[in-house]
């Protein structure tokens, strides 16, 4: 416990305003010692601001975790003071590490027990070397890594225990919500972290593995449900995608995994979800997707160019999972706003090749649907040249799944033809497939609106 308190003691320097921000000891969370921990070749020479980089990293990743792989190997007379000390250094850590390096959190962050979820304020693009998004990268992935070690086969030592802590206080809880709202305001370097936290986003809305404030009913699936969306919908505010440089492909990835989720989500055939999710819920989903395809399709930039089509793709393809599958009634001032984004996008050529891509599938499915015939088998057997290139164009499609251009998740029906197939031996085959046809006029007259 000396060590740790001297880590944390060395947060001191951080409240200094007239100090050097790469001088001060709260970047530097370590013991004083004589002789450097990265031994400088040059005697009496000052390190270089990526050297001082690369050792901030060095410290907060060991410190990091030494706090729970060490944590687990002190014998206890009693088991549940093992859990009150995680809960003690997960503590110290939140307020005299976390507190510090995002100042505003305990007036702007999310509380999901109170339904806050705080603003949603971008903040001064600051340099990859900085130390405070050195800070806030290595503080994000460990208490992501905490709340996903039930995720994963073999977690680290200590992670389980830490877990526990977490989830048991709603400060932690609310302050892990909050470290993944702010990843995805974080430079495109830190990738890789926001990647982890999709992961968790994942597992939780797709209620692969509920999150424990839901699984005790503490928090509602629609409140939760909701804050997810939010929060990883938010990446596409982030001021770093304007000027993505060298980091496009980082941009680019985030986005097809974002991209993916939302489908996964959408489609009743991956995922059935445990519990049902309100129209209030689904209707946030394709309204904030839209905003998205609004906000990249209105520039001109690298990241718009590369992902025009698969924001098309996926708004029209949750558009129908929701709509016509699902069977959610959408508001008219909705597809009023889907429509504007239509009309005033400028990749129109992307767009427009997205939209024939679903029209087409929706138009196969209702027709298999309704007189279980496969046109583009037939067409096969109708023409042996055609079918060639309809094989060739399947398999443009399976190729094109590894990116975010022209992404169908999987296929828009199902893995196989059967599974779209429905007798229409009943009333009510009938009047699905009248709903389903519905919506798909609906979807026509969007299209003629936006050719207009």
């Amino acid at each position: 416990m000396r060590v740790l308190s001297e880590y944390c003691d060395s947060c001191s320097g951080l409240n200094n305003k007239n100090v050097d921000r790469l001088d001060v000891l709260g970047f530097n969370p370590g013991p004083i010692k004589k002789t450097p921990i990265l031994v400088n070749t040059q005697a009496n020479s000052q390190p270089s601001l990526r050297e001082r980089a690369q050792m901030l990293q060095v410290y907060l990743d060991k410190f990091l975790d030494y706090c729970h792989r060490e944590t687990v190997k002190i014998e206890w007379n009693d088991e549940s003071k093992q859990l009150d000390c995680a809960k003690f250094l997960l503590d110290r850590i939140i307020v005299l590490y976390i507190y510090q390096v995002f100042p505003d959190m305990e007036q702007n962050g999310v509380d999901i027990f109170e339904g806050w979820e705080g603003s949603e304020e971008i903040e001064d693009q600051l340099d990859t070397a900085d130390p405070i998004v050195i800070a806030r990268y290595w503080l994000i992935r460990w208490m992501t890594n905490i709340s996903a070690s039930t995720m994963v086969e073999n977690p680290a030592p200590g992670l389980l225990i830490f877990r526990q802590a977490l989830f048991s206080s709603q400060k932690a809880t609310n302050t892990l919500l909050t470290l993944m709202r702010e990843s995805m305001h974080t430079p495109l370097a830190c990738a890789n972290v926001v990647h982890k936290v999709l992961f968790v986003i994942r597992q939780w809305i797709l209620q692969i593995e509920f999150p424990a404030f839901v699984e005790r009913n503490t928090v509602s699936i629609e409140a939760s449900s909701l804050l997810l969306i939010h929060i990883f919908t938010s990446f596409f505010k982030n001021p770093y995608l304007t000027s993505s440089g060298d980091r496009l492909s980082s941009a680019v990835s985030v986005t097809h995994s974002i991209l993916s989720i939302a489908r996964e989500l959408s489609n009743p055939s991956n995922f059935p979800l445990p519990r049902p999710l309100s129209k209030v819920v689904w209707s946030e989903l394709i309204k904030r997707i839209t905003e998205a395809v609004a906000i990249c399709s209105s520039r001109s930039d690298a990241f718009s160019r590369g992902t025009a089509g698969g924001f098309t793709n996926t708004l029209l393809s949750i558009c129908v999972f929701i709509c016509a599958i699902r069977e959610i009634d959408i508001d008219d001032k909705m597809w009023d706003e889907i429509w504007i984004v239509f009309k005033n996008g400028i990749f129109w050529q992307q767009m427009v090749q997205q939209w024939s891509k679903v029209v087409d599938n929706v138009t196969r499915a209702l027709i298999l649907n309704l007189f279980a015939i496969d046109i583009h088998e037939r067409s096969d057997d109708n023409s042996e040249g055609h079918g060639k290139r309809l094989a060739s164009n399947r398999s443009d499609k399976s190729s094109e799944n590894g990116s975010v251009n022209g992404n169908n998740g999987g296929g828009m029906y199902g893995n196989s033809d059967e599974e779209t197939i429905i007798e229409p031996n009943s009333d009510k085959d009938i009047q699905s497939v009248v709903q389903i046809q519905l919506k798909h006029f609906i979807l026509n007259k969007l299209f003629k609106q936006f050719h207009v």
